[in-house]
């Protein structure tokens, strides 16, 4: 299932190229078109693991808080 998350930080890219706004996304689409690999893999590793963290919090939260799922995370 995708993540809701991964795809607003996906969308910030646009919206900051798109209105100049200075940010993450800026700041990736940049190194990308400058070929500042390291810049771009940093950047890259930044993203995805804040889209991981994230998610498996929502994914824990959802387990413990849901009384369908249960409560017990064994």
């Amino acid at each position: 299932m995708p993540s809701g998350f991964a795809g607003l930080l996906g969308g910030s890219v646009i919206v900051e190229v798109i209105f100049a706004i200075p940010g993450m996304g800026r700041l990736l689409y940049d190194a990308v078109i400058n070929s500042d690999i390291p810049l771009a893999q940093g950047g890259v590793v930044l993203v995805v693991g804040l889209a991981v963290a994230i998610t498996t919090l929502a994914d824990f939260l959802h387990r413990i808080l849901s009384p369908k799922v249960g409560g017990t995370l064994a």
